[in-house]
């Protein structure tokens, strides 16, 4: 998928365990269907629904792909690869918090290589009560990062890039308990880093206040 927009912007515990890395391990780039910015989402199983960000790409229409697993989680994945724009929602039945937002900051392969590593953690209010919200530093882990394909040198998105350097990504994570359930919600926004080249603080500051709203556009169904 190449969007103009593009153009525009310059080109027991083991079971626990076992659980988070199935879902850590999903690829994200088989969507089963697509959503735009501003439309509302509702789970499969409908146990949450949210509204989809339009953030600052204007127009974006995001691939999703949906995990659930009766009794244990239900999770959903909204993508724009092109943009390096990545958001994920979801709920677990059970866990801890801080071992929670550390599997659900690494969404792809490729980021398994390098474990995410926390830069800040401060505790929010939300509507579900006190939440974990955490930025993690993806090292080399970049959703526009460039692999080399042939002898060309492209973004993980499969477009060109002039760069051998995989730059890394920052991810914000947010993790709510409520009773047994934990809710989050992420935000990973590669392109804010990467085109516009913004400030390290500025851009963690654009991905806590992103999943913040993400976070509040959420309603658990049951």
């Amino acid at each position: 998928m190449h969007l103009p927009i593009r153009r525009f912007c310059h080109s027991g515990l083991f079971g626990l365990v076992t659980l988070c890395l199935c879902v850590a391990a999903a690829a994200s780039w088989a969507p089963a269907h697509t959503i735009s910015g501003g439309q509302a989402y509702k789970s499969p199983r409908h146990t949450f629904t949210l509204v989809v960000p339009m953030n600052t790409h204007f127009g974006l229409v995001y691939g999703v792909h949906a995990e659930t697993k009766e009794g244990q989680y239900e999770t959903a994945t909204f993508t724009v690869a092109d943009v390096g724009l990545l958001y994920k929602a979801g709920v677990f039945q059970s866990g801890d918090p801080a071992s929670i937002a550390d599997t659900v900051a690494v969404s792809t392969d490729f980021q398994k290589n390098v474990p995410p590593q926390m830069v800040t953690e401060e505790k929010v209010s939300t509507q579900f009560g006190e939440g974990l919200l955490r930025v993690y530093r993806l090292t080399g882990g970049a959703l526009i990062a460039p692999v080399k394909s042939g002898n060309v040198t492209m973004t993980r998105a499969g477009h060109p890039r002039t760069s051998d350097t995989p730059p890394d990504g920052f991810v914000a994570v947010l993790v709510v308990p409520q009773g047994t359930r934990l809710i989050f919600a992420t935000e990973e926004d590669d392109f804010f880093g990467d085109a516009e080249t913004h400030p390290t603080e500025e851009w963690q500051k654009h991905l806590k206040e992103g999943v913040q709203a993400l976070l509040a556009s959420m309603k658990l169904q049951k």
